[in-house]
C-alpha cells in the first residue's frame, strides 16, 4: 500500500471515529479534533501540498459526516490548516518534540478563526473558551498522532521522517 493511501485510510479511520471520540474523551466541555491533528503532522511531515489535500479530505468527510453548517468554511478551514502546517515543516521544523504539539495548538485557532470568519458563531465568548479548549487538547494529542504518522511514512516511503 502506497504511501498516500495509508494517509488517506488514517484520515477516513479519523474522520469517521472522530464524533465518537470527541463525546467519550471529552473534558469540561472540550474535545480533540483528532483529523485537524492529523492534518497538522501530514504536513509537518510532507509538506503543504500534503497538508492541503489531506486537509481537503478530512474536511470533505468530517463536512459529509456531521452534517454541520458552514461546509465551505470547514473545508477551507482545514485546507488553510495543512498549508500553514506544511509552510512551518519546509521553513522551521526540526526533530523537535514541541514543534508537534504548538502547531496543533496554532492550527486550531488558525481553522476556528478562518471558521469563525466565514460562518461566525453567534456568543463569541463562548467560542473563545471552546477554542482555547480545543487547542490545549489537539496539542496534547498532537504527539501521539505525529508519531503514529511518522511510522507511516519511514515504513512505507523513501521520504525520511524524523524518529524522536
Amino acid at each position: 500500500m502506497g504511501l498516500r493511501a495509508a494517509l488517506g485510510l488514517l484520515a477516513l479511520f479519523l474522520c469517521a471515529w472522530q464524533p465518537g471520540i470527541a463525546m467519550a474523551l471529552t473534558i469540561r466541555g472540550a474535545s480533540p479534533d483528532l483529523p485537524l491533528v492529523a492534518i497538522v503532522c501530514v504536513g509537518l511531515l510532507l509538506g503543504p501540498e500534503d497538508g492541503a489535500v489531506t486537509g481537503l479530505l478530512c474536511g470533505v468527510l468530517q463536512a459529509g459526516h456531521t452534517g454541520a453548517s458552514g461546509v465551505g468554511a470547514l473545508i477551507v478551514s482545514r485546507i488553510g490548516a495543512g498549508l500553514a502546517a506544511g509552510y512551518i515543516g519546509e521553513r522551521v521544523f526540526g526533530a523537535n518534540l514541541i514543534v508537534p504539539g504548538v502547531c496543533a495548538i496554532g492550527a486550531t485557532f488558525v481553522a476556528g478563526a478562518i471558521y469563525f470568519l466565514i460562518a461566525p458563531y453567534p456568543d463569541l465568548i463562548y467560542w473563545v473558551k471552546m477554542t482555547l479548549g480545543r487547542a490545549l487538547y489537539n496539542g496534547a494529542v498532537a504527539l501521539p498522532t505525529y508519531r503514529v504518522t511518522a511510522y507511516l511514512v519511514r515504513r512505507l516511503s523513501s521520504e525520511s521522517a524524523p524518529a524522536f
